[in-house]
């Protein structure tokens, strides 16, 4: 027998095995196996299988599952998942199928025979110790063991979806208020909880949207909630793991990782505020959790809900082409409840600007709480020298430095490279700098100064944990139940303080956006308004603007006429989501070889008919390393084929699908 094997490594191609007499009778599509590589052992994923022998071939080392944990339609999701990101397949099941499952640990032996009676009811890692995972292999083939896990006490088998349960498989866009949501997400899971169907529910993250659902489902649907993948509660992630794939009536919270989950009976797919950036996984795999839900939704034929106030635009198009289904309960903004102030070099450290406190000390003299939005999270963001005109980079990426004043270090958000700062130029040794594109941290201090009877928060991606739990307010009892007044400052995360309740809503260089959100700026600007608005619920909004950069408000005041008007524009732009997106990117010491390399990879394109869409490359310096980009514009309606996985079988290529700023 030879078995096909995909390696969690960079290369598209699957390596060939065969396999040895003792292990041909377990062996099956999907399993994992350990195989020699390149004199280390990897565990790799069974993707093919071969009748006859190659003694050319070398041989897998131990088949690690008893069985797969795939079923035909998360193999499936799995298979496009890596077409549709150019993704080797082993680097997306390695996703799919974490090595950190722990499976093992939680089964215990039933024997089925007396020959096996002295197993019985011990766990399946104290097996394999004493007695040798191919032991146990035969023991399960001859059917004289079984297993079943701790926690539902349900046998441990296949994951087979039961005939009879499938719906018809509906797209749904719910735009409205989170109230609205929260009441309409209630209506449809007691729907289907009650017949005994699973519920799979993505929120953007674990602390802040999960607290806030996790606490009202768990209300309603007492001992029917599990939250997946919440960090440091290995057991309880196995729990619903085991709970998902063997029982019915739950719901289960879940990020990024969920999107994959093996469930039984599967009936339904919600998804909360899909336009988060939460959904994005950047580590290992590129990929976005809302589109792996909507396919998936597809495959195993169930209906799946999005729900939100300003969703991505790729689904409002969807309505349009009449691919999506909307219950429209949407929220404009009325420009009566909006005040403008303009103001010079807004974002040039200083004094803060007269009208700001002024209207800060009188929210904060009626007893409420206010919140300021920022969209940089450090002291500034922006670091050049006066006399050689030279802005502060990093020397190893040559990515722009932020300057964090509480730490006094200059942070490289590309490759999180952190430097002691000197309060000189690194080129020219001048000590006359200039900060600008002030953040959260700028405003944190100017605040304690101008208000220093209040309580300043901050808000950003690295605190909303402690925030949440009321750590930050010295209150765990009662977290987000702050004494009044204060006032939080902080980053698009403020849009997760779901309980707080603000009376005044700043967006400080809320125009900023469009500098460093690319492409989808305007969307990405819509979406941060709107989402402060239904999190926060203020009584006024007030907007402090640049000048020289400030933008019109008309176009953001109607949900519809901003969507069509922005589908416009990219359509018009060939941009997403008219166009598929990949960035190429080559890295070599050597420019020469850089170039040779880039060389090879057009010619490759070229052939593979995606020539005519190629952009660039652009050079950078970064470093000592010469950097190559290039962009591939792929209409939507066209295909992309394998050709374009074959692409990591160059050394030193990689591929980043569908990126967010080019």
């Amino acid at each position: 027998m030879i078995v096909h094997v995909s390696l969690a490594i960079p290369i598209s191609k699957a390596f060939s095995y065969s396999v040895p007499r003792q292990f041909e009778l377990f062996i099956k599509l999907y399993m994992r196996v350990t195989v020699p590589f390149r004199n280390r052992v990897l565990t790799g994923y069974v993707v093919g299988v071969d009748n006859g022998s190659d003694d050319a071939l070398k041989e897998i080392l131990g088949v690690v599952d008893i069985f797969p944990l795939f079923n035909e339609s998360l193999a499936s999701l799995s298979l496009w998942a890596s077409h549709y990101y150019a993704t080797p397949l082993g680097l997306i099941l390695k996703y799919a199928v974490p090595l950190n499952l722990q499976i093992e640990q939680y089964l215990l032996v039933k024997s089925l025979c007396d020959h096996t009676s002295s197993l019985n009811g011990i766990s399946l890692k104290k097996v394999l110790r004493s007695a040798g995972r191919d032991a146990v292999l035969n023991l399960y083939h001859k059917r004289e063991i079984a297993f079943y896990d701790v926690f539902t006490g349900k046998p441990f088998t296949s994951l087979v979806q039961e005939p009879g349960q499938v719906q018809k498989h509906d797209k749904i866009l719910y735009l409205g208020s989170i109230d609205d949501r929260m009441e309409h997400y209630l209506m449809l899971i007691s729907q289907h909880i009650a017949g005994g169907g699973n519920v799979l529910m993505l929120l953007p993250d674990y602390y802040a949207s999960g607290r806030y659902y996790y606490k009202i489902l768990v209300e309603k649907f007492k001992g029917n909630v599990s939250w997946y993948g919440s960090p440091g509660k290995a057991k309880a992630r196995m729990e619903t793991y085991f709970k998902a794939r063997s029982d019915g009536g739950f719901v289960i919270l879940g990020n990024k990782s969920a999107a994959f989950l093996p469930l039984l009976n599967n009936g339904l797919i919600i998804v909360e505020r899909s336009e988060g950036d939460e959904y994005r996984n950047e580590e290992g795999v590129k990929f976005n959790a809302w589109i792996i839900a909507l396919k998936r939704a597809e495959i195993e034929n169930i209906p799946i809900v999005f729900g939100s106030i300003a969703p991505p635009l790729e689904i409002y198009k969807g309505i349009g082409e009449g691919k999506f289904r909307i219950i429209d309960k949407s929220v404009s903004i009325k420009r009566e409840d909006i005040h403008i102030v303009m103001k010079k070099n807004l974002s040039i450290p200083g004094k803060l600007p007269g009208e700001f406190t002024e209207i800060v000390g009188g929210a904060i003299a009626k007893g409420g709480n206010v919140a300021i939005f920022t969209p940089r999270k450090d002291y500034v963001s922006h670091l050049f020298c006066l006399e050689c005109k030279t802005p502060f980079q990093c020397t190893i990426c040559g990515g722009p430095l932020s300057y964090q004043k509480r730490s006094n270090v200059l942070i490289c958000s590309a490759c999180d490279k952190s430097i002691n700062y000197e309060e000189k130029c690194p080129h020219c040794n001048s000590e006359l700098i200039r900060f600008s594109q002030t953040g959260a941290e700028y405003l944190e201090g100017k605040l304690n100064a101008a208000f220093a009877q209040c309580r300043i928060v901050k808000v950003t991606g690295e605190t909303l944990e402690e925030v949440v739990k009321g750590e930050a307010l010295d209150e765990p009892d009662e977290p987000l139940k702050p004494l009044n007044p204060t006032i939080f400052i902080g980053t698009q995360a403020l849009s997760k303080l779901y309980t707080v309740g603000v009376k005044l809503l700043i967006l400080y260089g809320w125009e900023e956006l469009l500098r460093i959100s690319g492409y989808r700026a305007t969307e990405k600007m819509y979406q941060v308004l709107m989402n402060l608005i239904d999190a926060l619920r203020p009584e006024r909004i007030c907007l402090f603007m640049d000048e020289k950069k400030s933008v019109e408000l008309a176009p953001f005041m109607n949900v519809r006429s901003f969507y069509l008007n922005e589908l416009q524009k990219r359509k018009l732009a060939e941009y997403p989501p008219y166009v598929r997106l990949f960035l190429i990117e080559v890295e070599k010491k050597n420019r020469e070889m850089g170039r040779r390399l880039v060389k090879k990879i057009q010619d490759f394109l070229e052939k593979e008919g995606f020539g005519q869409y190629i952009t660039g490359p652009l050079i950078q310096k970064r470093g000592y390393r010469y950097q190559y980009k290039m962009i591939l514009k792929i209409p939507e309606n066209e295909s992309i084929s394998q050709g374009l996985l074959a692409l990591y079988n160059f050394s030193g290529v990689r591929i980043e699908p569908d990126p967010p700023i080019i």
